[in-house]
């Protein structure tokens, strides 16, 4: 559907410069980190591609697995953060 659609572009924005930053720069874990969003004959897909040659698949998945969870988590974060802040009237609680 186009909702689907949009979601996995919004989710590719979202994602592709943190995913860069954090497995390219700063794990320096291949030359060729990217993501994205394929419809194809009606089947929409998203993936991410690690080109390397310096580490062993098991750990380009491990990495990629671990960025992932914390990506998550930190949607979810700010998504709580926001429902939280719309609860008390748009104000947050002072510390």
């Amino acid at each position: 559907t186009l909702e689907r659609r949009v979601l996995a572009e919004l989710l590719e924005t979202l994602l592709e410069e943190p995913l860069y930053d954090q497995l390219r720069t700063a794990q320096q874990l291949g030359y060729t980190v990217s993501c994205g969003s394929r419809w194809t004959y009606g089947v929409l897909g998203f993936g991410v591609r690690v080109v390397s040659n310096k580490k062993p698949l098991e750990a380009l998945l491990a990495s990629l697995d671990q960025f992932l969870r914390r990506f998550r988590a930190s949607v979810l974060a700010q998504k709580n953060k926001k429902n939280k802040k719309s609860a008390a009237g748009g104000k947050t609680k002072p510390k």
